[in-house]
């Protein structure tokens, strides 16, 4: 009823709810999709769960909705995707968290203090868009005519500013990808200690951030930026507006909390230490700083330019950008996917791990000693220099200077910790007159290794050298191996996994990172779970039982036998005409089933194409063997010769 005010805190009501020049307060409870406000109805959001489509205002899309106008104030709850704020629409924002695609259009109020958006938050044309807080997910766009301006609040990537938009930023953090490439567009930085490449720059309008151009410096809130064209931020025309800056405090900082309550960056000359149980957020950006990383968790999007980073411990994300200038020394902890180095930075690796996609980019220097790299490691053009020993180059003893990686090579040694490194064509890694130092290696211990407990990265197996992993054993980190012996009896490789020339018997137990058995590796199946198995060429994978959840994926040159008691090809029974003789497959595209040796049953979409969920190359060795009780040992001998790493059943004749 017009006028009235009705509360609602637990409950159920279906989609399509309009409130018509009322008051609701809201704290529980839940309300289906299409809830809309109009005649000036007032909606107080504190808890509760609402569904997608929430509109305050008149949307420009069909009929005129004369009556479609309201405020939305909202300070905590569920709301569902496709917030939508219209013309006559108001919105104050103090908590809650939005799902996709949050849209304010012509003639909209946003006014967001803080909450947790999801990606595509869009400021279309007549919007007006105020945030000093919040939580914002990827792909922020201001559109032509939209005015957004930004005090405070943590953006995700791709950050949009189009042609005839206005967007002032006096504070926040963003991630890589910022694009204002567009002419026409309105953008002003406050803050100061402007820096383009290194070298001060005064106030001034019409600024071009150019070709791997860096631009630092602090915004009004205290907080430190970096936009690199490099990193994918593109600053076509940018005003820089001189402002007053908070007290600049080198007093030493340590975090060793959750919520350090600090800006999100370092200045000029300020120094932190982050220890166990502290915490810094996604794009904490440092600028002629220091970091010293000795625990705790660094999130996504870390950068530094002109800085220096220890790292002793703890944990640092996904994409993090060193600039000219920057040195970082990583003797344990983790680092996420995507580090690139670039121009002018300088990386020394001692120990420690790093996730997937390293870059080396031109100009920059990176020295490794140990710990372990991830694949994917791409050296572009970057001085790149690993010390240790064991070189082999497909197999082969290596004794040049320098190492570059050509079609389907394989490169492998143990750097001076010790760690066993495999760099393969096959899985995207990129080696270019990478320098070798032959260094004195740690003495290989080849007593056989039973893991039956947590271990945190490590070291991998050296020629000779044998690992079982047994119930309760975990193995957490990348692990590459090296004319070894591996048995998996229960435990779990809970990361990524490389072979080379080794003999991989999996009986029971799980590799849930991604496995990749490269030449003269045999990976032997006969129980478990492989979440996704890369075959390189010259590998032999034989398949008498397990799982695979994922994907196998067999390239060229590779060896694929199934041993099973009963064959089917899109449903229909194989016939073997020599039950001794293996039958090669030379097609693809087929329902291949059957029931292995323990009665289990197994069907998989063979496919010649690599999206597929099986891929065999059309050049690769698929076969079937058709085996029966009799011509295997017991489960109890089976597992023997695992133990052993002698496993001899299934050693198949070619035909």
């Amino acid at each position: 009823e017009s006028g009235s005010t009705f509360d609602i805190s637990g409950g159920q009501i279906g989609n399509d709810l309009i409130v018509s020049s009322s008051v609701g307060n809201i704290s529980g409870g839940a309300i289906g999709d299409n809830f809309s406000l109009e005649r000036g109805a007032v909606a107080n959001v504190s808890g509760g769960d609402i569904g997608n489509r929430f509109t305050v205002g008149a949307l420009p899309i069909g009929a005129p909705q004369f009556f479609a106008e309201g405020t939305a104030n909202i300070s905590g709850g569920q709301i569902g995707s496709d917030f939508r704020v219209g013309d006559n629409g108001i919105a104050n924002i103090s908590g809650g968290t939005f799902g996709s695609r949050f849209s304010a259009f012509d003639g909209s109020e946003v006014d967001i203090t803080d909450g947790v958006f999801g990606n595509q938050f869009t400021a279309n044309s007549g919007s007006d868009v105020d945030i000093s807080g919040g939580e914002f997910g990827d792909q922020f766009t201001a559109n032509s005519g939209s005015v957004v301006e930004i005090s405070s609040g943590a953006f995700g990537d791709r950050f949009t500013v189009n042609a005839g938009s206005t967007v002032e930023i006096s504070g926040g953090n963003f991630g890589s990808g910022f694009d204002a490439r567009f002419p026409g567009t309105n953008i002003v930085l406050q803050g100061g200690e402007f820096r383009l490449n290194g070298i001060d720059i005064p106030a001034l309008s019409g600024l071009p951030l150019g070709t791997d151009g860096v631009l630092t410096g602090v915004l009004a809130d205290g907080s430190s930026f970096i936009f690199a064209n490099n990193s994918e931020d593109f600053l076509n025309s940018i005003t820089l507006s001189s402002v007053a800056l908070p007290t600049l405090d080198v007093t030493p900082i340590v975090v060793d909390t959750a919520s350090p309550g600090l800006p999100s960056g370092l200045r000029a000359g300020q120094t932190l230490t982050l220890q166990d149980d502290g915490v810094l957020g996604n794009n904490f950006e440092i600028v002629d700083a220091s970091v010293n990383v000795n625990g705790g968790i660094v999130g996504d999007g870390f950068g530094a330019a002109r800085s220096t980073v220890n790292v002793e411990g703890g944990s640092i994300g996904n994409s993090f950008d060193i600039h000219a200038g920057s040195v970082v020394n990583v003797n344990d902890g983790t680092i996420g996917d995507d580090f690139a180095a670039h121009a002018g930075s300088e990386v020394n690796i001692l120990g420690g791990r790093f996730g997937r996609g390293f870059e080396a980019r031109s100009g920059s220097v990176v020295r490794i000693n140990g710990g372990t790299v991830g694949r994917g490691f791409d050296v572009q053009g970057g001085d790149v220099e690993l010390s240790g020993g064991e070189f082999q180059l497909n197999g082969e003893a290596f004794t040049e200077s320098t190492v570059s990686l050509g079609a389907g090579d394989v490169f492998t040694g143990t750097l001076e910790d010790g760690s066993v490194f495999v760099f393969a064509d096959e899985v995207s890694d990129r080696l270019v007159d990478v320098r070798l130092n032959q260094t004195a290696l740690p003495s290989a211990d080849l007593t056989p290794v039973f893991v039956t407990a947590a271990m945190q990265n490590a070291a991998g197996l050296r020629s000779g050298q044998t690992l079982t992993l047994g119930q309760g054993g975990i193995i957490v980190g990348e692990f590459e191996a090296v004319d070894g012996v591996i048995n998996v009896n229960g435990g779990v490789f809970a990361d990524d996994t490389a072979f080379v020339n080794t003999i991989i018997n999996v009986n029971d137990g799980s590799l849930l990172g991604d496995a990749a058995a490269h030449s003269g590796s045999e990976f032997n199946l006969l129980g478990g779970t492989v979440d996704s198995l890369f075959a390189g060429s010259g590998s032999e994978i034989n398949i008498h039982g397990g799982i695979f959840e994922n994907q196998l994926s067999a390239i060229d040159g590779s060896s694929i036998d199934f041993f099973a008691t009963e064959f089917f090809i899109n449903g229909d029974e194989v016939e073997f005409n020599d039950f001794d003789t293996p039958l090669q497959i030379e097609n693809r595209n087929f329902i291949l089933s059957g029931t292995f040796l323990d009665g289990s049953e197994f069907e998989y979409s063979v496919a010649s194409f690599s999206a597929g969920d099986f891929f065999v190359s059309s050049d690769a060795n698929l076969q079937l063997n058709l085996v029966t009780v009799a011509a295997v040992p017991e489960p109890s001998a089976l597992l023997v010769l695992a133990l052993s790493g002698m496993m001899l059943l299934g050693k198949r004749r070619r035909v």
